[in-house]
């Protein structure tokens, strides 16, 4: 399976790479892995690679982070 990498300034490691490229693939998903793992890189990653609409949700201190 060739994996396209996002244009990102960090690498992502290749599990990641498999997140990104199985959340691009399906229409509809969700990115709940384990706390430490880089979901926020994944979602990111995700968004630039498809540039499809997406919902964030996430707990009311974090808003700011994704605006």
């Amino acid at each position: 399976m060739v994996l396209s990498k996002p244009k990102l300034k960090v690498k992502p490691y290749d599990f990641q790479m498999e997140a990104i490229d199985f959340h691009s693939r399906v229409p509809y998903s969700i990115n709940g892995y384990t706390m430490g793992l880089g979901k926020t890189l994944i979602a990111l990653a995700t968004m630039v690679k498809c540039a499809k609409t997406s919902l964030v949700v996430c707990p009311a201190y974090l808003i700011q982070n994704w605006v």
